[in-house]
């Protein structure tokens, strides 16, 4: 299976503290600082000396470089949180600010101030090169992932990995069943057994798992609905036989290029607005409810649901 294309991180310089073109360079906004001796190429988007300058969807891929260039690891193949970082995935909260790498060699797993290392045996399909950087294999990356973190923080990344076009369950099953010995092995397949690629979005991602630990009717994902107008769109949840949506609201829609498509916050606003009216005046619906991040505490989001009328096994 082919492999996605590669992120475009800033281009990065390593430099002396003493170079006058770099600090000029800084003064009239045209680099960034990220670290000390590393600096970026700004790309005009944002203020001056601000990291936020690098387009979002190679920021954190810049500053992983910087830290690379920085650190003092040998041999390193990037691993765990820092290869989802490299692959693009998502990841839940606030990313590692540890490097992570793999050692297929003899040396001891170690963790220093800048970096943790792992050990375990890593074959050549393992092994990528992304962006000038050695990282394991998607498929290698998400294992490692569900292997050593919460349920909650793996299932997004596994969501997320599954919804592209270049991972299936059966990749990461393959190479969880050569590590049926390894800690966390049975919540890992687990996991990967909840997995579902029409889970659309972090939030999506968590909002299904609160739903299987209270133990609700487990959802429909993404049902298209249709009225005399035409097509209204996809839900995030649909009970069917109980005439109950359920929808997950981020406010991402309302922010982000990818999500906004060049109208308007307003725009989207009201747009949504429509939808939803939509929505509630169809034959099959009986109730829509809506929830955000600061609804998925467990026991918020299982009275919420119990209030909508949504049934439990």
């Amino acid at each position: 299976m082919s492999e996605p294309p590669p992120l475009l991180p800033a281009p990065l310089f390593s430099t002396s503290r003493d170079d006058r073109l770099v600090r000029r360079s800084l003064a009239r906004g045209e680099a960034l600082r990220l670290r000390r001796g590393i600096h970026a190429e700004h790309d005009g988007s944002a203020p001056p000396r601000d990291a936020a300058g690098i387009a979002e969807a190679g920021r954190r891929l810049t500053l992983l470089r910087a830290q690379a260039l920085s650190a003092t690891i040998d041999d390193a193949i990037f691993s765990h949180s820092t290869a989802v970082a490299l692959w693009g995935l998502d990841w839940l909260g606030e990313w590692p600010e540890r490097l992570h790498t793999t050692d297929r060699g003899t040396r001891p797993a170690q963790t220093r101030s800048t970096f943790t290392r792992h050990r375990g045996p890593l074959l050549g399909p393992d092994i990528r090169l992304r962006s000038d950087l050695r990282v394991t294999s998607r498929a290698r990356t998400v294992a490692d992932v569900l292997l050593t973190r919460p349920a909650a923080e793996s299932l997004v990344t596994l969501d997320d990995a599954l919804r592209s076009t270049f991972l299936s369950a059966d990749d990461i099953a393959n190479d969880l069943s050569g590590r049926k010995t390894a800690r966390g092995s049975r919540r890992a397949s687990e996991t990967l057994a909840f997995g579902d690629p029409k889970s659309m979005s972090a939030g999506e991602s968590i909002s299904r798992l609160r739903m299987r630990d209270s133990r609700f009717v487990a959802p429909v994902l993404q049902e298209s609905f249709f009225d005399h107008e035409g097509r209204i769109g996809d839900v995030d949840f649909w009970w069917p036989g109980y005439g109950i949506i359920g929808e997950f609201d981020g406010h991402g829609k309302y922010l982000r290029d990818v999500y906004l498509k060049g109208r308007s916050p307003a725009q989207v606003v009201i747009q949504e607005k429509q939808r939803e009216d939509r929505l509630r005046a169809h034959r099959l619906v009986r109730r829509v409810v809506r929830w955000g991040w600061a609804d998925l505490e467990p026991l918020r989001l299982e009275a919420l649901l119990i209030r909508a009328g949504v049934p439990r096994i």
